[in-house]
């Protein structure tokens, strides 16, 4: 029997977790062109639960939910699915997915400074204060530039990224605040079916209901569907948990620094989205941030933000 390297296969599951996450921005971009934002993103999540419960079923996971861990999934599944994935879907109407790729990948920033601030991480270090300073500043171009490109201000869709991102830091430390005593892969099933049921009655509450139109869902759309839940929900989160278990921290949570950069060509070549150098000197400074500031402070490869972080 053919026995694949230990090197390999880790090489092969962080390729299929940087390009199942990256690409799920330029898979939103596309879904929503012929579905409404928070629908969709509902329905994904939905159908993502059954295949992460299923995956738990084979795994012969043997964990039962009481009703104390229902309640908060539910709780948690608002800031880390409605607002992290729907409200990402939603302000892509207005920006472009290079731009949700690279304002997104300030999230170890924000996550940094939020947990420090709510006296959930240490204070940050030389380095880490450097990569806030590189991911802030990145952002700040990137909003620039965004700015440029639209008559009358900022774009709404920036302001829900900014939402998207600052909200999702609150929900991340609600999550790792009450014990869990569930697999890693049932409770993601559960935020998938708490988050997407809350959105698709948002989206029927905001009148997404009526946009709905299957036989003019065109290939595209479809594809960009199948993607998100294939993909960025079954490929990435599998992909991720086994890095977890086989690796270390620091090489799992290096997707970090590899997704803003694969949203970004995506975009350019697939959506003819303008690749100019305020936007690459943006990618790169949020690149260096990210980098700085999930860098292991610990021997054993550990990272405080990253250990902070739950599955994206």
């Amino acid at each position: 029997m053919l026995r694949i390297p230990h090197k390999l296969k880790i090489a092969g599951a962080l390729a299929l977790l940087y390009f199942s996450w990256g690409s799920s921005y330029i898979a939103n971009h596309f879904a929503i062109e012929d579905m409404p934002p928070f629908m969709m993103t509902g329905a994904r999540m939905l159908i993502a639960s059954a295949l992460m419960w299923g995956l738990s079923v084979l795994q012969r996971d043997r964990s039962r939910p009481a009703f104390a861990d229902l309640w908060r999934h539910f709780v948690a599944a608002g800031p880390l699915i409605v607002f992290g994935s729907g409200l990402l879907a939603k302000s892509q109407e207005t920006v472009s997915s290079s731009t949700a790729a690279i304002v997104l990948g300030t999230t170890p920033a924000w996550l940094l400074l939020g947990g420090w601030l709510a006296r959930r991480l240490p204070r940050p270090s030389v380095w880490q204060a450097s990569g806030l300073l590189l991911g802030f500043l990145g952002l700040a171009i990137i909003a620039r530039q965004t700015r440029a490109g639209t008559a009358g201000g900022y774009p709404l869709g920036l302001w829900y990224l900014l939402a998207c991102t600052a909200i999702w830091v609150v929900g991340t430390l609600y999550y790792h605040a009450f014990p869990n005593p569930l697999s890693t892969v049932r409770s993601t099933g559960l935020l998938f079916f708490f988050g997407g049921g809350q959105m698709l009655v948002l989206g029927l509450l905001i009148g997404e209901g009526a946009r709905i139109d299957l036989a003019g869902v065109g290939p595209a759309a479809w594809m960009g569907f199948a993607g998100l839940v294939l993909g960025a929900s079954l490929g990435g989160f599998t992909s991720y948990f086994w890095l977890l278990r086989h690796s270390t921290p620091a090489i799992a949570i290096s997707y970090e620094y590899v997704v803003p950069v694969i949203g970004l060509l995506l975009g350019w070549s697939l959506a003819d989205e303008p690749l100019t150098a305020p936007i690459l000197v943006a990618c790169a400074l949020t690149v260096l941030g990210a980098f700085f500031i999930m860098k292991p402070a610990k021997p054993d490869g550990h990272s405080p933000v990253a250990d902070a972080t739950p599955p994206p």
